[in-house]
């Protein structure tokens, strides 16, 4: 009982991550499957996981092949069955009328990566969207007082490539309602894998 109270102040865990943890530590007690262990948990009053709904936020519509939304998701902190806790850095895109996803782990996120993570999605891809929206990322725009100024390389590497980048305005249902959740709802797994692919590109 201890254990998995314990377990379950981890933050990121889940009831399935607990229960895999519980059947590899103690493989010889007949311990019951997943569901008597969700009806266990409820029972006892042991909340898993964040509490409460999301935040309710407006769909934002567009046509095929014309938007695909973009963010960094920088210093997630997940944990593994075991309760160790891995933190990355993820480039997440999101194409804005199927709301196909592409992550990618950049080591960092300069300039040269968000160029480098634009060019691996449209390699996963296989297609260019008319225009990329994000807000104003550090790697895409410089900010001194109030004034603005783009990044040149990146511009350049966009008009090259055939698509125009746009900025939103943060936390706008543009920015805000497709690239910047999905990252939320990773697999749990994820994190190993993040880390082992080297900044390979995964697709949902």
């Amino acid at each position: 009982m201890a254990e998995i109270e314990a377990k379950a102040a981890l933050p990121g865990v889940t009831k399935k991550g607990i229960h895999e943890w519980l059947l590899h530590r103690y493989p010889d007690e007949g311990l019951a499957g997943y569901n008597a262990f969700t009806q266990f948990t409820r029972k006892k009053g042991i909340a898993i996981g964040p509490q409460g709904g999301a935040e309710p936020h407006p769909r934002f519509e567009t046509p095929p092949g014309l938007q695909l939304q973009f963010d960094w998701r920088g210093s997630i902190r997940m944990a593994n069955r075991d309760g160790e806790l891995f933190e990355f850095n993820v480039f997440a895109a999101t194409l804005g009328h199927s709301r196909r996803h592409v992550y990618i782990r950049p080591n960092t996120r300069t300039a040269d990566d968000l160029v480098r993570c634009m060019y691996l999605t449209i390699m996963r891809l296989g297609g260019v969207p008319r225009e990329r929206v994000t807000d104003n990322m550090s790697a895409l725009v410089t900010l001194k007082g109030a004034r603005r100024s783009r990044v040149g390389r990146v511009w350049a590497f966009a008009k090259d490539a055939g698509f125009e980048l746009k900025l939103g305005r943060p936390r706008s249902p543009q920015t805000r309602a497709r690239s910047s959740r999905p990252t939320g709802s990773c697999p749990g797994s994820w994190p190993t894998r993040a880390i082992s692919t080297g900044g390979r590109t995964s697709t949902r």
